[in-house]
């Protein structure tokens, strides 16, 4: 007879049953890192388990709840995330009765950094598009960044850098709900950038530093901001021991986009003061591919990259119930969607 199954939520006392799943799976990796991920840290948590009549975990699903803008309107959407089946219980649909009831309740249902044995596995659940969607990583050498832009000041435009964390959001609440209109247009599809969007995530990580970086202009209006932070060493494990900088978000004027190299080179002077020998950006969006080609920064898919480095490129991948002709392509993401930002950095951030 095959085991029933009880689909919940994870709850703070299943610390014993998440470590033993985790030992199964990854014998030689410490499991409390995985009994502390972000998603236990909700109330209720942002995970759902596969639990057996004896109380063990066959799988497990983490669902990052946030709040998306589809054209202009706002709706809930859901991140999966940490997606994990024991080998033991596979081809019996217990992986995709974990996602559709962590997809109970959202309007759109997303994931970021999808492995390829995912991304087949999304298609049976109705996901797009086929194949998944690319969006590129870009990089750059910090010093290079730092080097080109020099005298890209003769603008009139200024910058302003604070770090801020969970404890000092409030500090920039004025910045935020300025840079929140930029993502106003009835056609924008992306996160919501508001303050309650910055504290859902500051939340998961309260200790961690964050660099805010405001670009304005000779008026004194913003014309763009900047989030980045910077990883430990081997933060992102398939550039190996290398320190980065991330640049976790990038909201500006799109009009003003040509504008923004002052911007890229203060971010890449910090990230040097850091000890940070690369600065890392996903950027989904288009038309921004250009400004960081042109700011000195190259994709890390480009034929020739290829060569030295692994693709980098991160699967994207959506399935909604509202404006369903809105195709991955469509949206806007960057690295606070998903958990592509929560997943990197070392545990004692959290």
């Amino acid at each position: 007879m095959s085991e029933a199954w009880t689909i919940r939520r994870v709850e703070p006392g299943d610390g014993d049953e998440l470590a033993a799943f985790a030992k199964r799976l990854w014998p030689k990796r410490d499991p409390g890192s995985f009994v502390g991920r972000w998603w236990m840290k909700a109330k209720p948590a942002q995970c759902f388990g596969a639990f057996a009549s004896t109380g063990s975990l066959g799988g497990v699903c983490g669902a990052r709840e946030q709040r998306v803008l589809v054209r202009g309107v706002p709706a809930s959407a859901v991140g999966i995330c940490d997606w994990f089946i024991d080998p033991e219980t596979r081809g019996s649909g217990l992986g995709r009765k974990l996602v559709e009831a962590s997809l109970r309740d959202a309007d759109v249902a997303w994931s970021l950094s999808l492995s390829g044995e995912a991304e087949k596995a999304f298609l049976k659940l109705k996901f797009s598009p086929d194949p998944a969607h690319r969006v590129p990583l870009f990089l750059t050498p910090s010093a290079l960044v730092a080097t080109r832009h020099a005298l890209a000041f003769g603008s009139g435009l200024s910058i302003e850098t604070r770090d801020f964390s969970h404890g000092s959001l409030d500090s920039l609440a004025g910045e935020i709900e300025q840079a929140r209109a930029f993502r106003q247009d009835a056609h924008f599809t992306g996160g919501a950038r508001d303050l309650e969007a910055w504290r859902s995530h500051l939340f998961f990580v309260p200790k961690r530093v964050y660099q805010a970086h405001m670009l304005r202009d000779r008026r004194g209006e913003l014309v763009a901001l900047a989030v980045s932070r910077r990883l430990q060493r081997g933060g992102f494990s398939r550039l190996g021991p290398t320190r980065l900088t991330l640049m976790s978000e990038l909201l500006c004027d799109l009009s003003h986009r040509d504008q923004l190299q002052p911007l890229f080179r203060r971010v890449a002077i910090d990230a040097l003061r850091a000890g940070s020998e690369l600065l890392l950006f996903p950027a989904h969006d288009p038309p921004m591919h250009e400004v960081l080609a042109r700011a000195g920064f190259f994709s890390a898919d480009a034929s020739w990259m290829r060569l030295r480095l692994p693709r980098l490129s991160t699967r994207f991948m959506t399935r909604q119930s509202i404006a369903p002709d809105v195709g991955p392509s469509q949206w806007r993401v960057t690295a606070l969607d998903c958990d592509f930002d929560l997943g990197l950095g070392a545990d004692a951030e959290s």
